[in-house]
């Protein structure tokens, strides 16, 4: 199962679903998203879909146009929705809700096509962001508050109750006791999940992103965690429009592994793995650029050229790819120069993580931010220091003091909000948490292994133990007595607060180890977070 191919075969049946002739396709500002998420302009354009607009932007009459209209079941979409079939611009609209559709906004869209051109009314179930096969996420933000904002409540229930209806499943749904976030969310999905099923049942959990605020706030070092942590992914976009000299056709790049085999192969290595494949495939770009040249001159009958057009898009694919790697490749060393992350950073890292005595840790760490850094990293080794040291050390203020010198006020903002984080039932104490970290380090003859390629996220634990069938029922109740069923070899992890790269790569590869047992893992999140995304929330 592919969360992407899922999404892209909604999108391909709500176009095909019109028959043949020209379409156009009506979106809003989600579904815009969800669906460039799934499937290129470029594939639309095969499809017969000449025009992409936003349901809420009138344009001129198309009447020999028929109109495909996505768009979710929000008030907002629902009222554009009315107001573009009570003056249609279009002869024929299909119309798909990517969720559960209120039978009283069914009512309101049934009353307002006074023209009688609605054809098709649909729920269809491509409601999440599906940025990885595995991954998907539901771009809501600021989620880490006592309790649920109520739109925050409603999307999180409707996009779990989407993923799951996506793949036809219904769980048993089980939740991290300690956080009143999950308990409430686990109760919502299943009011709206389907009970009486077949006795082979996967398992969702719901996590809460303060069992593990250690993860989100180091730096990673595979290729995709490191894009997004230094420069930044929203959607699957890279946004190098800080980078310096940065092409105006390259501000906004897609970064999407269903449509860069490259980016496919590279983004779980480590970065000094992905340089070495960029030798590859500069070495493949300059033999593509040899061949086209060698056939653009060597033409001489319609065959050769047939030829060479054939072997153009080739050509052209394979230099975008090129130049896109090369781009980010060049600002992530940049960036890594500026920070001082290889020369000085991983070795505080380093620290953090192999000495086993946290007061001394945090004295350094501390020592190291008052000596002077960039204040990003000042920032990030303070948060980490305040992590490792607990809520209640006697060592915050000291560690607030020299973030604070070093980064401004803000930082005694940040340092109180992430305290009152770690300070919360749901939060992991520093033992607990430090002791998962796997700190082995080792010298080869080429390099000093890095601390931090070798963490692993609380998350891989529960994996393991849910594998084992020794996940605490006291830790993790069930929502309801579970009764009697099989549990399906099927995890759905959702995490409350947002989840990193880095537990999406977990999930991959615990996906990969455990193929030939039949598991199977998804990831989902209320949103992306890292160490940047943090930061915000808590500034």
């Amino acid at each position: 199962m592919s969360l992407v191919a899922c999404m892209k075969g909604y999108v391909q049946r709500i176009v095909a679903g019109a028959g043949p002739g020209i379409k156009a396709l009506l979106l809003d500002s989600e579904t815009s998203t969800i669906v460039s998420l799934a499937l290129p302009m470029s594939a639309l354009r095969s499809l017969e879909v000449f025009l992409v607009s936003r349901i809420d932007a009138r344009g001129e009459p198309l009447l020999e146009a028929k109109a495909l209209v996505f768009i979710r079941p929000t008030a907002s979409s629902v009222q554009a929705l009315c107001k573009e079939l009570r003056d249609p611009r279009f002869s024929k609209y299909y119309i798909y809700i990517s969720n559960v559709l209120d039978p009283k906004d069914f009512q309101s869209i049934a009353a307002a096509d006074v023209a009688h051109s609605v054809v098709e009314l649909k729920e269809v179930f491509a409601d999440v962001y599906a940025l990885d096969p595995h991954f998907f996420v539901l771009n809501i933000p600021r989620c880490l508050q006592p309790e649920w904002d109520t739109p925050a409540l409603v999307r999180a229930t409707q996009g779990l109750r989407s993923f799951l209806l996506a793949f036809d499943k219904h769980p048993v749904i089980r939740y991290s006791a300690r956080s009143a976030l999950c308990e409430t969310l686990a109760h919502r999905v299943v009011s709206v999940v389907q009970q009486d099923v077949p006795s082979d049942r996967p398992t969702l959990l719901i996590l809460d992103r303060r069992m593990d605020l250690l993860t989100p706030i180091l730096h990673q070092y595979t290729y995709q965690a490191m894009v997004h942590d230094l420069i930044g992914i929203a959607n699957n976009i890279v946004d190098l429009s800080s980078a310096k000299d940065a092409d105006e056709d390259m501000r906004q790049a897609v970064l999407s592994a269903a449509q860069d085999d490259f980016f496919a192969r590279n983004m779980y290595t480590v970065f000094s793995e992905t340089l070495l494949a960029m030798d590859e495939l500069r070495t493949q770009s300059k033999q593509v650029r040899a061949d086209e040249k060698d056939l653009a001159k060597q033409a001489r009958s319609f065959s050769d050229i047939k030829r060479f057009f054939d072997n153009y898009a080739n050509y052209k694919d394979i230099t975008k790819k090129f130049e896109l790697h090369t781009r980010l490749t060049q600002e992530i060393l940049h960036l890594e120069r500026q920070a001082k992350l290889m020369a000085v950073i991983t070795d505080l890292e380093t620290v953090l993580l192999t000495d086993n005595d946290g007061s001394r840790v945090v004295k350094k760490l501390t020592a190291a931010i008052s000596a002077g850094m960039h204040p990003d990293e000042a920032l990030r080794i303070g948060m980490q220091a305040l992590v490792r040291a607990g809520p209640r050390s006697g060592q915050r203020d000291a560690i607030v003091a020299a973030m604070t010198a070093v980064c401004g006020p803000t930082a005694s903002k940040i340092a109180s909000g992430l305290t009152s984080l770690m300070a919360s039932p749901a939060a992991t104490s520093p033992a607990e948490l430090f002791k998962r970290v796997l700190t082995g380090l080792y010298k080869s003859d080429k390099e000093l292994e890095i601390a931090y390629t070798q963490h692993t996220p609380l998350l891989a634990t529960l994996l393991h133990d849910a594998v084992q069938g020794r996940l605490s029922q006291a830790e993790y109740p069930f929502v309801e007595a579970a009764g009697s069923f099989r549990p399906a070899r099927e995890l759905y992890i959702f995490i409350v607060g947002g989840a990193t790269f880095e537990e999406a790569k977990t999930v991959a590869f615990f996906n990969d180890a455990h193929a030939a047992q039949g598991w199977t893992a998804f990831l989902g999140g209320t949103s992306l977070t890292g160490f940047k995304d943090l930061v915000s929330e808590l500034s």
